[in-house]
């Protein structure tokens, strides 16, 4: 049985405004034909959405999301260094969840207690 492994609580919930981006979703091979248009058809049945965003981490926060993103399945509440999906809170849509996988992340100092963690994410789309 899969084990369900959510964006922690004790991390901040929303995505900054600023710097945030949303990437088209590429599901589709197309073939070009001799005469006329290109057919395509579906890559998959499942799709991804690439996103890019920023949050404010405070140190505590910090050493929170590092242990998410290293801590193995033996506890059930980390990605294994961005191998296992997890439940991300919607950027803009209140109370709702999407499923996500950190592909890349960046943390980098801002003023004494806090720092950017920058992030780009797939969001895994049925």
């Amino acid at each position: 049985m899969a084990t369900t492994i959510d964006w922690p609580l004790t991390l901040p919930q929303e995505i900054q405004q600023s710097g945030y981006a949303e990437s088209n979703i590429d599901n589709l091979i197309k073939t070009q034909m001799n005469i006329g248009p290109f057919k395509s058809r579906r890559r998959a049945t499942e799709a991804y959405q690439p996103l890019k965003g920023s949050m404010l981490l405070t140190t505590d926060q910090r050493a929170i999301f590092y242990t998410f993103y290293k801590d193995s399945t033996n506890t059930g509440v980390g990605i294994a260094f961005g191998s296992l999906s997890f439940w991300f809170p919607e950027p803009g849509v209140p109370l709702n969840d999407i499923k996500t996988k950190i592909t890349d992340f960046s943390i980098a100092p801002v003023s004494g207690n806090l720092w950017k963690l920058t992030m780009s994410l797939i969001v895994l789309v049925e």
